[in-house]
């Protein structure tokens, strides 16, 4: 898999790695949902179309072209859940990604021991002027409690291994630009380094 490739799926798999993470280290417990926002369904057609969109932008890079990759809500909730249900050692389930006021919402439901907890993580994405994508945790909960400091600290270094592990492995043909997000989409834009 290519950087290009990679790019519109690196958000999901980040978030679904980070979620992951909290399993081991569940503090607390709650049957009250985190937030109110709309059910976003889980589809194939989602996660072919993000695939096409990614097939476009490589075929623009082929070509020394400017790329901007849309993802949308239904496409990054959608292979999150996929990538959920490919891997049953996860405790998460029913993922749901949002993309708002330029956020990244994720909520899912952790289960351990047989209790089912609601998790919350925000995060903001962004270029870093060097074309490389960047992170920054602003919040996680679990339950109706905060995810420790010293546990969040695990989290956000644990990203920033992923993100390094990624770029060391793969060739990186794309600069990203900019990395916008709100109404239910995130926009990436970028060229052929």
């Amino acid at each position: 898999m290519t950087k290009t490739q990679r790019v519109g799926w690196l958000s999901a798999l980040l978030i679904v790695l980070l979620l992951s993470s909290l399993a081991c280290n569940l503090p607390g417990r709650s049957t009250e949902e985190p937030t109110e926002l709309p059910n976003i369904p889980v589809t194939t057609q989602a996660v072919e179309t993000l695939q096409s969109e990614i097939d476009a932008a490589k075929e623009a890079l082929r070509n020394n072209q400017s790329v901007e990759i849309q993802v949308s809500e239904a496409q990054l909730t959608s292979a999150a859940a996929f990538e959920l249900q490919s891997d049953p050692d996860i405790p998460l389930a029913d993922p749901q990604i949002y993309l708002r006021d330029g956020q990244v919402t994720v909520l899912a439901n952790l289960t351990q021991n047989q209790i089912e907890v609601p998790v919350e993580i925000i995060l903001e994405l962004s270029a870093d002027g060097q074309g490389n994508l960047e992170h920054q945790v602003i919040s996680g909960q679990i339950g109706p409690l905060p995810v420790p400091d010293s546990l969040m600290n695990q989290l956000t270094d644990r990203l920033d291994k992923i993100i390094a592990s990624q770029t060391a492995v793969y060739a990186s043909p794309l600069f990203i630009e900019s990395i916008t997000i709100g109404d239910g989409n995130m926009t990436l834009r970028g060229y052929k380094r």
